[in-house]
């Protein structure tokens, strides 16, 4: 089964997110802060990750250039979701390597289910 990680603080976005995930098939594990993020993927490399550049203690660049940073790690594929309207964050999110960046406001479960079956390889 393909792992995936949701990095999010907001309870209701990552509680929907993972449910759409989840009914698709995947593991899904949740964490609520960048540096929880971090954590997880230096002790699990999961398949996957749905990143919000916006979060507590290491926010979304933060994670994702250390994700990208780390040699074994730097395969994974990311895929950030914002509501930042701060339009360099998400050019810098494609710089620091993201694969693909989306909206919250248009992104839906049925679009990222999609977005994860192409950038994940079959196990």
């Amino acid at each position: 089964m393909k792992k995936i990680l949701i990095v999010e603080d907001d309870v209701v976005t990552a509680r929907a997110y993972r449910s759409s995930l989840e009914r698709a098939g995947f593991e899904v594990h949740v964490v609520s802060d960048g540096q929880q993020g971090l954590d997880f993927i230096q002790g699990t490399a999961p398949d996957g990750v749905l990143l919000d550049l916006m979060m507590p203690k290491l926010n979304g660049i933060q994670l994702l250039e250390c994700i990208r940073a780390c040699h074994h790690l730097s395969r994974i594929p990311v895929i950030v979701y914002t509501n930042a309207f701060i339009p360099h964050l998400i050019e810098d999110a494609r710089a620091a390597g993201a694969t693909e960046v989306f909206s919250k406001s248009t992104l839906t479960p049925q679009s990222l289910i999609l977005a994860f079956s192409a950038v994940i390889p079959a196990k």
